[in-house]
């Protein structure tokens, strides 16, 4: 998939920096889409798996950008 831009959300932001993670691109470069939205403006969800932790960004698809709105981690 193609995008111009990520955005996060502030909300997505300080979950990040908190769990760890400094470049959204790395992590959004090595995740798979589990939930793949078939038009823009829907949600999807992206799955990034680590040694100590999965991390799961629901996002959004809006003209080329990647709208990153929530952080969930498990493990």
């Amino acid at each position: 998939m193609y995008y111009e831009r990520i955005v996060l959300t502030s909300h997505a932001r300080k979950r990040l920096h908190r769990i760890g993670f400094a470049n959204v691109f790395e992590l959004v470069k090595h995740g798979k889409i589990i939930r793949r939205p078939k038009k823009d403006g829907e949600p999807g969800t992206l799955q990034v798996s680590g040694s100590k932790r999965t991390v799961l960004m629901e996002f959004v698809l809006w003209k080329n950008e990647l709208i990153i709105k929530t952080v969930k981690t498990k493990g």
